[in-house]
């Protein structure tokens, strides 16, 4: 089945065989929580990564008196 042929509602009657298609409004929330909330941790590790080789790399320097 080709995607344009969900949405064409020729021959079908109505509109309400769209709703059996798209997504339901808990299950769109809940799938756009879970990319949302796995995009951040992967950003975050990502970012975690990079500044702990970025102090491997330049160390702190300590001051001598």
């Amino acid at each position: 089945m080709i995607l344009r042929d969900l949405f064409i509602t020729e021959g079908r009657g109505t509109t309400a065989d769209l709703r059996e298609v798209a997504m339901d409004n808990w299950t769109f929330g809940f799938t756009l929580l879970v990319v949302g909330m796995g995009g951040t941790m992967a950003a975050l590790g990502a970012l975690a990564v990079m500044m702990g080789l970025l102090k491997k790399i330049f160390p702190v320097k300590e001051e001598s008196k």
